[in-house]
């Protein structure tokens, strides 16, 4: 297979498909929080955000600093799914890891 038809397949779309989609911003904690509890308290075993503050600290924090119109040193990216009949109905995220080694 070549790179040229690697890239295409594997081509990811300039814009979310997925209507709603978004960055998660400070107004969204006390929804996003309510929703992360409620989907942690399935579970035996998981984190406790007993506070919005918690929730904001976890995936808001690490979002880095403006230079030059793009996001350095970002580390967490967090988005939510805003749907008209229903505030939010889902929250994805993702971090960075530093990528060293200690050995």
């Amino acid at each position: 297979m070549t790179i040229a038809r690697l890239v295409k397949q594997y081509a990811v779309p300039s814009h979310p498909q997925m209507p709603g989609f978004r960055e998660m911003v400070k107004d969204d904690i006390p929804q996003v929080g309510d929703l992360l509890r409620r989907y942690l308290a399935r579970f035996d075993v998981a984190d406790c955000f007993t506070k919005d503050e918690e929730v904001e600290h976890w995936f808001l924090s690490g979002q880095g600093r403006e230079e030059g119109g793009k996001r350095v040193e970002q580390v967490v990216w967090a988005y939510v799914v805003e749907v008209r009949s229903v505030p939010y109905r889902q929250l994805s995220g993702f971090y960075r890891s530093c990528g060293r080694r200690i050995l």
